[in-house]
């Protein structure tokens, strides 16, 4: 499946196409760099390898996109910004609050692996991520890595992967805000605080924004919030609790001739996070974190008595461990995964999904070998273990007959990530029907190589 994957009550967009904006920011004193941070450098890539690498290095497609044009851009939503990434094709099937999608390298949009803060926020349900509530006020910085990444990330990634990392703490008071304004009554404003006193840390955001739209029933709402608090605990650990809430609604106005003027979407995404980074010992740099994403979309349509109410609610507990240290010329990262997914979706005839769980471990290793200037390998094995569809492993290696190319790269991925909650499935705005395919693992293989 394609961009259809998402439910037909996932609503939730940015307005475009704005005739007037006002913004005005506020800035107390001096940033200073908090303690649990993604990498500083525009160059510095965490995505590809789990730990900061020179982009230059890495033999593989990436782009930055850091704060400084983030607000160069005046984007204020993920969607925005990921449209200036090449390679990478942005799907809205329809106006402000429709379903959007990304579609790496012509990779379904399903098995491209999207993490906030390491984080896994792909839907157990649907698989693949809707970025239409993704908005930049608390945004440091995007990662996209293009390319199969299933050794490291499961089989999610086989497209590639893209990473959002939330705006750190700092310990000087700031504040930033910005308001804006447009046709179709378009109206919004957001304001981001930070502030610290010694080992703590904290930092709030939050986010308001609605139009009517050029259609009836087309108006588009949304709330989204934020609130990281970060300490460190000595001088070898760092930790922190982050949770966010992306909440709205908006009409579902039906294509044009068969207008549905009753019909609403209503989205709402929770996430709890506990980051924790800590060196166990001289030379390692291990970090966990335990998460959980919720996210429950809904859509009515009092006309329609057949499929005109959906339910879902999809939820993810996540744990996830990583350990990078160097031996001689090596740096080596070992990892392990723990995942629960858990359904709970009903349309208008009744419950047809009742709180089915899945579960999945995964493990691997990465070794990265310099041989000379420029010229080093990666390694890696990642194997996944899925509760219902058994175990798959996926190799990295340099590409075939090479020994060692300059940053080279092979990743053949496969794994049984895509399960039972995971499997094809598509929807009908229009009719509400599912297609769900429990049977089917969804297994796929590719390959990719660079220099």
């Amino acid at each position: 499946m394609t961009a259809t994957f998402s439910s037909l009550h996932s609503f939730i967009s940015r307005p475009r196409g704005r005739c007037a904006l006002l913004a005005g920011a506020i800035a107390l004193g001096t940033p200073v760099p908090a303690q649990v941070l993604p990498p500083v450098h525009e160059n510095v890539v965490v995505t590809a390898t789990l730990s900061p690498e020179e982009e230059s290095e890495l033999g593989a497609a990436t782009t930055v996109i850091d704060r400084k044009r983030i607000e160069e851009s005046g984007a204020t939503t993920v969607l925005d910004l990921l449209r200036l990434v090449p390679g990478l094709d942005v799907v809205r099937s329809g106006g402000d609050g429709a379903v959007t999608s990304i579609f790496l390298r012509g990779a379904n949009s399903t098995q491209t692996l999207v993490l906030v803060d390491g984080v896994r926020v792909n839907s157990p349900y649907f698989s693949g991520y809707d970025f239409s509530a993704l908005t930049t006020e608390n945004v440091e910085r995007v990662e996209v890595v293009r390319g199969p990444f299933s050794s490291l990330y499961g089989s999610d990634a086989m497209g590639g992967v893209v990473q959002v990392f939330t705006r750190p703490a700092t310990q000087a008071p700031a504040a930033e805000g910005a308001l804006e304004a447009g046709s179709a009554a378009l109206r919004g404003g957001s304001v981001f605080l930070s502030s610290g006193e010694g080992p703590l840390s904290a930092t709030a955001s939050y986010r308001h924004a609605s139009v009517d739209g050029d259609r009836a029933n087309s108006d588009w709402a949304e709330n989204n919030g934020s609130v990281r608090l970060e300490a460190s605990l000595g001088e070898r650990i760092r930790a922190a609790l982050e949770g966010s809430v992306l909440d709205g609604e908006s009409g579902v106005p039906g294509p044009v001739g068969a207008e549905t003027p009753f019909a609403r979407g209503t989205f709402r995404e929770d996430r709890v996070a506990l980051p924790i980074s800590f060196e166990p010992a001289k030379g390692h740099d291990a970090s966990f974190v335990l998460a959980h994403v919720r996210s429950r979309p809904t859509f009515r349509d009092p006309s329609d008595p057949l499929f005109g109410s959906s339910d879902t609610d999809a939820r993810s507990l996540e744990a996830r461990a990583a350990d990078r240290f160097t031996v001689g010329g090596q740096r080596l990262t070992a990892f392990a995964s723990w995942e629960k997914w858990m359904v709970t979706a009903s349309g208008a005839s009744g419950p047809f999904i009742d709180g089915e769980a899945s579960y999945l471990w995964g493990a691997g290793i990465q070794d990265s070998v310099h041989f000379v200037s420029r010229v080093f390998a990666t390694l890696g094995l990642g194997a996944d273990r899925h509760s219902d569809f058994g175990g798959a492993g996926s190799p990295r290696s340099p590409p075939p007959g090479s020994p060692s190319t300059p940053a080279g790269r092979c990743a053949p991925p496969r794994g049984p990530r895509s399960g039972p909650l995971r499997s094809a499935s598509s929807t009908s705005r229009s009719s509400g029907t599912l297609i769900w395919s429990p049977n089917d693992p969804g297994r796929t293989r590719s390959a990719s190589s660079g220099t």
